[in-house]
């Protein structure tokens, strides 16, 4: 991911950056700016996951920028942090997926980081099928399922997709490497949304719809290195 913070305050700029470097050790790089035109310029022309703003700053007001950043790049996260309590009331005149109270708690700074990731890795698929083009909701989707020549996408609340003369490699070649991180191939015949599974026993996922899915052997080592990082991001 790359990770942009802007707050006036330097020393804060330093210690949010060494936190994150902390916590998220790896796949991601750490921006940081005083100057919010410097960030907004930054931003337009580099690809960025999320940004980490503070709502008082010394040319302007975060949460204007934040607008600006909606209406510019409304697929980027924001989270907000400030220590003044009475700016609380104003976040929600821009899209945001945290605030955060300074002084900052490294653990509430790791949760809203988390947060926006999983965020990032639910952006929707798009696939070309029979000259038109279907979107498919991944924070929806529980698995993908192989079943002869088509791929059947079993969704939330019962609903079912069917994607004739596809193949899971298909499916596979189409997810970013954040979105592979919680779509799994676990089976020849399936891949599982990680993030719908409430438990994991004995080569099988079971998920929150009362269903089950079996890990064959070929698959089995990298699902349990996922579900261990996973774990691990969440502890």
């Amino acid at each position: 991911m790359n990770i942009v913070i802007c707050d006036d305050d330097y020393t804060q700029l330093t210690l949010i950056k060494s936190c994150i470097d902390y916590l998220f050790k790896e796949h991601n790089e750490v921006y940081i700016f005083q100057d919010e035109s410097a960030l907004i310029e930054f931003i337009l022309s580099n690809s960025v996951d999320i940004v980490i703003l503070d709502i008082k700053l010394k040319k302007g007001n975060g949460i204007e920028v934040a607008k600006e950043i909606n209406k510019k790049l409304p697929k980027v996260s924001i989270i907000f942090m400030s220590g003044y309590a009475e700016y609380h009331e104003y976040v929600y005149e821009a899209e945001h997926i945290y605030f955060i109270t300074k002084p900052i708690k490294m653990n509430i700074l790791k949760n809203a980081v988390i947060k926006a990731a999983k965020k990032k890795q639910f952006d929707n698929m798009t696939i070309e099928f029979r000259n038109t083009f279907v979107t498919i909701d991944l924070s929806k989707v529980l698995y993908f399922e192989s079943k002869g020549r088509n791929i059947n996408i079993y969704m939330d609340e019962g609903e079912t997709k069917i994607l004739k003369y596809f193949k899971l490699s298909d499916i596979e070649n189409m997810l970013t490497e954040r979105q592979k991180d919680i779509f799994i191939r676990c089976h020849q015949s399936f891949i599982v949304n990680i993030t719908k599974m409430v438990k994991f026993k004995s080569r099988c996922i079971y998920l929150n719809n009362n269903e089950s899915i079996n890990v064959s052997r070929r698959y089995l080592k990298n699902v349990n290195n996922k579900i261990s990082m996973i774990l691990w991001r969440e502890i």
